[in-house]
């Protein structure tokens, strides 16, 4: 603010003036008077196009005055000349992280092309991909990548080109890559195998079972996955993640495979895994107990109520393999185990009627 007179060195308090950006009030954080010129320094700057008005209220203690004792008087809202110079636009920054300078790749090829951009006074908006003055495409947020698929074999500049907020365009540095001609080899086959179930894990009917896999190629992709319960194919993924939910399973010992096709078609097989789903709690052919447990492989067991049909009741190690095998007339409530060739350890003992799994306990002997 300058004044026609000079000014004595009193300065009033900061709250005497009020300064408005873009009709906003912006603090005043310091106030200084010499010669003719008061300085008002504001809490942050005024940028270029910002409209500012300036007032003064003389206060009643220490108000602008000239040495001789005149007081400047009160001013109302007046416009200041904004004499902030233009910054003018930053171009953005871009440059190819991957692939480096002379990469080379086989045919038909996957190329993925990585950038850096930055904007040091705005954003990037979108970041363009091209092979020579050919546009591969865009990508409008970070991280900047675009994978070129089915690259044919051949010689091939690509580049990056940036585009911040204000339609500034910057091009990055050119890279050279080079696709050469597949070499004739075998294909090797895929790589298999079950993640779940575990050998011998035994469910209960209608529980989901998890089918998954594990698959690789050592020289290429995975094109399928099929899971098969015996010879019946139950479901064929084509992408990862190789799992599957397979739902309302009847009773009964089953086998699981998981076979593999790679993008040229070879084809490999899984080791096969065994799972047991049972009929839980079946009214009249629960167990109701067995005991002792631990025992020395000496127990019994007590079934809920006679039937009609046969029992018979399996010994399973914890990997699943079955150990014994004993029938008892189902007219039998209670029936009795000697089995003294089994190691100390815990097992599973499986009831089953009619071909079904309907119960059954885990016991251990000392």
């Amino acid at each position: 603010m300058t004044y026609s007179l000079s000014l004595a060195s009193i300065v009033p308090a900061s709250s005497a003036f009020i300064v408005k950006v873009k009709g906003q009030t912006r603090t005043v954080n310091t106030v200084t008077a010499a010669g003719n010129k008061v300085t008002l320094t504001l809490a942050s700057p005024v940028a270029y196009g910002d409209e500012v008005t300036v007032a003064y209220n003389k206060p009643s203690t220490n108000p602008l005055q000239t040495p001789q004792g005149g007081q400047a008087q009160t001013m109302t809202a007046r416009n200041v000349t904004n004499n902030v110079a233009e910054i003018p636009n930053q171009p953005p920054f871009v440059s190819i992280s991957s692939p480096t300078k002379n990469t080379g790749y086989i045919a038909p090829a996957t190329i993925t092309i990585e950038a850096n951009a930055t904007d040091s006074d705005g954003i990037i908006t979108k970041v363009e991909f091209y092979n020579g003055q050919v546009r591969l495409g865009e990508v409008t947020n970070a991280p900047y990548l675009f994978k070129w698929k089915n690259v044919p074999e051949g010689n091939y500049l690509i580049t990056a080109v940036a585009t911040d907020n204000n339609n500034a365009r910057t091009v990055s540095s050119p890279v050279t890559i080079v696709v050469n001609k597949s070499a004739s080899r075998n294909n090797q086959s895929p790589i298999v195998r079950i993640k779940s179930p575990d050998k011998g894990k035994i469910f209960k009917k209608n529980e989901t079972i998890i089918l998954e896999a594990e698959a690789s190629d050592p020289d290429g992709t995975i094109s399928k996955i099929e899971f098969m319960i015996g010879d019946k194919v139950v479901a064929v993924l084509t992408e990862a993640p190789w799992t599957f939910d397979w739902q309302n399973a009847d009773t009964g010992q089953f086998f699981v495979t998981v076979i593999a096709t790679d993008n040229l078609g070879a084809v490999s097989q899984s080791s096969e895994v065994d799972f047991t789903v049972y009929e839980e709690k079946n009214p009249g052919l629960t167990m109701l107990n067995l005991y002792p447990n631990p025992n020395d492989g000496h127990f019994k067991v007590e079934m809920a109520k006679e039937i009609d049909s046969e029992r018979l009741f399996t010994v399973y190690s914890l990997s699943g393999q079955a150990l014994h095998n004993e029938k008892s007339n189902g007219q039998k409530v209670i029936t009795e185990f000697n089995l003294n060739e089994l190691l100390p350890g815990t097992y599973i003992l499986a009831v089953s009627s009619d071909n079904k799994i309907i119960d059954s306990r885990k016991f251990t002997k000392k």
